[in-house]
């Protein structure tokens, strides 16, 4: 029998990247679901009423291609009255806790303020809180876990790979 070496790479690709996105995974998941709680945990007021939507802003998906991370308000589905890419862009991302960015008779267009005082909403306030964006935090977390732990994963996944298709590389070199 014959070996077909495009289809054992091609299969050997496909296996490679799905097993190392499934080691992946469970980190990624970690690092935006603790980069999130960093931001909470940032700014606690009483009247501060959040939905924790900003754990959603992501969407991870394991195949036969390169494990992927795909960020932004799409994913979320929270419905948020001012909608899910506003609040990707000025919280995930930009590290603001609320905030309106225009809206009558705001004073300075384009930066986040917030609407006081509580519950009326009334008047403009001072400039909404901003602490280190979950963005920038899962970010650096991810970068530092692909840089550190990246080498031993695909040594697991090669190691994976050598068991499942040892016998048929073998069969291809001694044809």
């Amino acid at each position: 029998m014959s070996v077909n070496l495009d289809a054992l790479v091609q299969s050997m690709a496909q296996d490679g990247n799905l097993w190392l996105g499934q080691l992946q995974l469970p980190h990624a998941k970690r690092f935006l679901r603790n980069s999130v709680r960093k931001f909470y945990a940032s700014y606690r007021p009483a009247y501060y009423h959040r939905r924790f939507s900003l754990y959603k802003m992501a969407r991870f998906t394991v195949s036969g291609e390169p494990f992927l991370i795909e960020l932004g308000g799409e994913f979320s589905g929270m419905g948020h009255r001012v909608g899910e890419d506003y609040i990707y862009e000025n919280s995930f991302k930009r590290g603001f806790h609320g905030g309106a960015k225009s809206g009558p008779g705001h004073p300075f267009p384009g930066v986040p303020l917030w609407r006081v005082p509580y519950p009326e909403y009334t008047f403009w306030g001072g400039v909404a809180r901003y602490t280190d964006p979950p963005y920038e935090t899962f970010v650096q977390w991810w970068n530092n876990f692909v840089a550190r732990q990246g080498p031993h994963l695909k040594t697991v996944v090669l190691k994976r790979l050598k068991q499942k298709y040892m016998a048929q590389i073998l069969e291809y070199l001694y044809e």
